[in-house]
């Protein structure tokens, strides 16, 4: 993912928390930040469940596997 997308997103997830505390409704939200309610209702559960850093900044991804194999790859290369 890009660096400012994930900015954007970050960003996002903040305003759906501050928000949320003002009292708003998940659909006011939603309408607010143009995102969806199922958005605005995970970002809240995961508030809840995991704390401010996983709700602002989510699970880091795996690194994907390699397509090829060592052998494979200098094979290719030699």
């Amino acid at each position: 993912m890009r660096v400012g997308a994930n900015k954007a997103k970050v960003i996002s997830r903040a305003h759906v928390l501050l928000k949320s505390n003002e009292g708003k409704t998940d659909k006011e939200i939603a309408g607010l930040l143009y995102i969806d309610e199922e958005t605005v209702r995970c970002t809240w559960q995961r508030f809840w469940d995991e704390g401010m850093e996983k709700a602002l900044y989510g699970q880091p991804y795996p690194s994907p596997e390699p397509k090829l194999t060592d052998e494979q790859e200098a094979y290719l290369i030699g």
